[in-house]
């Protein structure tokens, strides 16, 4: 990912694997939901590009900052 206010971020999603078990996992894993969290992000559609790059910070991964993300943002609408 990257943004002109911030450093590159790069986080890698998969590691080649010759298990047919790991492979399925993380197909499944892209297909229940990955890659349209990494779309909504990409486009915009979730929260602007450059506020999304803010949460990303320490330890922090893709994952943690967009789930984060829609939980305070499902508190904030309860």
């Amino acid at each position: 990912m990257d943004e002109c206010c911030h450093d590159k971020y790069v986080e890698r999603i998969y590691e080649f694997t010759e298990n047919r078990s790991e492979q399925n996992a993380f197909l499944e894993k892209l297909q229940n939901g990955l890659a349209d969290e990494i779309m909504e992000v990409a486009t915009c559609k979730l929260i602007d590009y450059h506020s999304f790059m803010d949460m990303l910070h320490g330890e922090w991964k893709f994952a943690d900052a967009y789930n984060n993300y829609c939980k305070n943002e499902f508190e904030a609408i309860n």
